[in-house]
């Protein structure tokens, strides 16, 4: 079965990818811990994609074993959350953080200065382990333009619209869809 889009997602009221396991956990997160199985059943997931992220946080230090019970060949751990973060770790599958995307870099730095020219984007969102292009800039500025998010006033930028920390999603259907709404906030439309 293919992924749905996250906007697809929203609107089937069917939570599941990383940003909504984390909130789980730390809804169940108690002194005795939280199971693969407590996490499944507050999700729309699979029990696959559940455990790899819970490996992965484990790996990394977010997490921790806080004890195991033992039923015949099968062991079920309890977790507890060992780093607190606001928003899911990004973790690769080796246990290592995962460096910001270019569109939270460029997200936040629109949130910090509110107006800028695509020029200054560049050079105030590029970090050395994420370097923003010029035309990821202009890219990104034009779809949050179209959505209502930033105003234009010859080549300077005005970010009207912060709805929250994190960065609204240019889907491939060319739509923007806001995580922080929870809903798709502009549409191309078609053309006749």
């Amino acid at each position: 079965m293919s992924r749905l889009p996250v906007d697809k997602q929203a609107a089937k009221d069917a939570p599941r990818g990383q940003e909504h396991y984390w909130q789980v956990m730390q809804q169940l997160d108690c002194e005795v811990g939280f199971t693969l199985d407590g996490v499944y059943r507050k999700t729309n997931a699979s029990k696959a994609s559940i455990k790899e992220y819970i490996s992965r946080l484990l790996k990394a230090g977010f997490l921790e074993v806080v004890s195991e019970e033992k039923d015949g060949i099968i062991t079920r751990y309890h977790y507890t959350i060992a780093k607190r973060s606001r928003f899911a770790p990004k973790v690769n599958r080796e246990g290592k953080e995962c460096p910001p995307t270019k569109r939270d870099v460029m997200w936040r730095t629109m949130r910090m200065n509110s107006r800028f020219t695509v020029d200054e984007l560049v050079i105030w969102a590029s970090l050395p382990e994420v370097p923003v292009k010029r035309n990821d800039a202009f890219d990104y500025t034009k779809h949050l333009h179209k959505a209502g998010y930033l105003k234009k006033n010859g080549k300077t930028y005005t970010l009207i619209k912060k709805t929250g920390p994190q960065p609204p999603k240019i889907q491939r259907l060319k739509q923007v869809f806001d995580p922080n709404l929870n809903k798709v906030v502009w549409t191309q439309e078609a053309k006749a």
